[in-house]
């Protein structure tokens, strides 16, 4: 294995290679932690070392950019993908490696720029509709227009055509939100508004490439994560695997959890190439396996595959309560008490994903996290320190922490070229350090002008140079814009926020986001990389192809999503499905947590994991 984990491509084992070569066409079917990505990628690097085709003779096409990401990565490692083509992955070699939408987009040729969230609340603006939610698990008129639009679109109906528009499964809700709406003119109104400022949707990088015939046109074609097509997806895929000669196709029905888009396992079935099952699984141990194919066996058969190794681990508790209201915001468990996220990051370490059901769930294990001062990424909307809503207390909690504990002092008696350090008991700290662009500039703007050896004006002209370069600068390049009391009131970690400017960021920072930023800093005593945290929190759908050591489950759903179980077939597969996914994340522990929001029930059984202990007793055996 390389220092980057990657395993070197001729150590990678392509299962049934003596029965279907690299050079032909399969459909790889990988439950969870059997390394589907990997096998996929292992039997176009053969393809490409030891035939005669290169990385231009490659279209990868895969559901989620992150995996587009990792995968060109790996090809890295292998020396398959050079370091400029790394770089530069949208040119060259490599620009038929990532989303569909994403090669639908490249390649036609003039189809605007994509529609961002600020088109959609203008459009709603224009009319009076409410588009911005105040909390990411509320819906509003404009926010359930575009989805039913969006549900038409990705299920091939037609969004000006009355009778499709009430298949929607948001119709109901946004006609009671709503009442009298008519969804084909919004609809016209949208296509003008759009005409106008030649944007266009991402439905539309799917649709134009069909309606133009349009391919990758290359003899290898690999579609990864296919459980998540929805029609208009399967529709475009299936049009190119007839365009391609050899074609990998890898997903596992079983992990189909979108059925509200539209995904259903008969896609992927449907696919009519020679199937291989991946039957080993590299990271979901027996007592975990066992337990989530438990819960899948409500729905579906789980196929028969080795689990990892080692026997792994499942607990499970009583949470101590959450409460939301309105007026007050959230109610949380606090670190001290057993079985709350702070307890469990305290008692497990820091490589832990937090799973719920819904976002408002997720939404107060985020609250729980930062009120133990626990750095954690989540959905864009959910708070999570990777968020842009966290920009400004991210830039801020970097910039405190890198000047932390410094004194004009420090900046005497060095030269060019050197380090000069501040001894501090056994700590050193560089007056050298670089801050990042964003990181100087929240600085800048959120400190009190009083402490800046220039104007106000000049410092935020300075900031906004830096962003628009990107540019760092080196705390003594700092020192000499700002008066010496300056490192005494900022560089205390902590003990600055309160010294800080409440406004004149990137955004206002509220008290909630100014007590995250507190408790953060007294946690933890340097600099991190968003892309270093490591605890997650997210919804059980966002979780596909992520994993963490230690998982925690919060058992629970909604009176909805109750009553849409009972009354849908369809659904209660898709919801045992979601189930099975979230107990299929851990390498090492799953926590199983109950009771901890009253506005939901339980889903799981009560004595699951008794059950489970006694199938691992029993060898696994229903």
């Amino acid at each position: 294995m390389s220092d980057s984990g990657v395993i070197p491509l001729e150590e990678v084992e392509i299962p049934q290679l003596e029965e279907y070569p690299v050079t032909e066409s399969v459909k790889l079917h990988g439950p969870p932690g059997t390394g589907k990505t990997t096998k996929s990628a292992a039997r176009v690097g053969r393809l490409l070392k030891n035939h005669d085709y290169d990385l231009r003779d490659v279209a990868w096409c895969t559901y989620r950019t992150a995996l587009a990401d990792d995968t060109l990565q790996r090809l890295h490692e292998w020396e398959l993908v050079d370091e400029w083509e790394l770089r530069n992955r949208r040119e060259g070699a490599t620009k038929l490696i990532g989303t569909a939408h994403a090669l639908g987009y490249r390649l036609c040729n003039g189809l605007g720029d994509p529609v961002e969230p600020k088109h959609q609340a203008a459009f709603c603006a224009m009319q009076d509709i409410p588009f911005q939610s105040p909390e990411p698990w509320m819906k509003t008129r404009g926010e359930l227009l575009f989805d039913t639009f969006y549900w038409l679109k990705k299920n091939l109906y037609d969004p000006s055509d009355s009778a499709d528009v009430v298949e929607a499964p948001s119709y109901e809700a946004l006609q009671n939100r709503w009442p009298g709406v008519d969804v084909p003119e919004q609809w016209a109104r949208w296509t003008e508004y759009k005409r106008e400022k030649d944007v266009i949707d991402y439905h539309e990088m799917l649709e134009k490439p069909l309606e133009r015939r349009m391919s990758p046109g290359t003899p290898i074609l690999v579609i990864d994560e296919y459980h998540d097509a929805y029609p208009l997806l399967a529709k475009l895929a299936m049009m190119w695997m007839e365009d391609s000669e050899i074609v990998i196709v890898a997903g596992d029905p079983n992990q189909v959890v979108n059925s509200f888009d539209g995904a259903t396992p008969e896609f992927f079935e449907a696919v009519d190439l020679p199937k291989i099952l991946l039957e080993e699984s590299y990271r979901v141990p027996e007592g975990q396996m066992t337990m989530a194919e438990a819960v899948l066996s409500n729905a579906h058969h789980p196929p028969a595959i080795s689990p990892k190794s080692t026997m792994g681990d499942v607990r499970e508790y009583i949470s101590p309560a959450f409460r939301y209201t309105r007026d007050l915001g959230w109610e949380v468990p606090t670190r001290g008490e057993e079985g709350s996220p702070g307890w469990l990051v305290d008692k497990y370490g820091e490589d832990m994903m937090f799973l719920a059901r819904t976002k408002q769930q997720v939404a107060g294990i985020g609250a729980a996290l930062e009120e133990a001062g626990i750095l954690y990424t989540s959905q864009e909307d959910l708070g999570g320190w990777n968020t842009d809503e966290a920009a400004t207390r991210r830039e801020l909690f970097n910039a405190l922490q890198k000047i932390r504990g410094l004194s004009p002092g420090d900046f005497s008696g060095w030269n060019t070229g050197f380090d000069a350090f501040h001894g501090d008991g056994d700590r050193s700290v560089s007056t050298a350090v670089e801050l990042e662009a964003e990181e100087a500039a929240e600085l800048m703007r959120l400190t009190k002008s009083k402490y800046h050896a220039e104007s106000r004006s000049k410092m935020n002209e300075r900031a906004s140079r830096l962003r628009d370069t990107g540019s760092t600068l080196r705390l003594r390049e700092l020192d000499k814009l700002v008066e010496p009391e300056f490192w005494r009131v900022y560089s205390q970690g902590a003990n600055s926020v309160s010294n800080l400017n409440k406004t004149g960021g990137m955004q206002e920072m509220d008290t909630g986001e100014r007590r995250a930023l507190v408790r953060a800093l007294n946690r933890y005593g340097e600099s991190v990389d968003v892309d270093d945290i490591s605890v997650q929190a997210l919804t059980m759908h966002a979780s596909k192809g992520q994993e963490a050591a230690e998982v925690v489950v919060y058992d629970g759903v909604t009176r909805t999503i109750r009553q849409g179980v009972r009354l849908d077939d369809t659904a209660e597969a898709n919801e045992w499905r979601t189930w099975y996914v979230a107990l299929t994340r851990a390498s090492e522990r799953v926590h199983l947590v109950r009771d901890a929001f009253d506005w939901t029930s339980s889903f799981l059984p009560g004595n699951l994991l008794t059950k489970t202990r006694r199938l691992v007793a029993d060898g696994g055996e229903q």
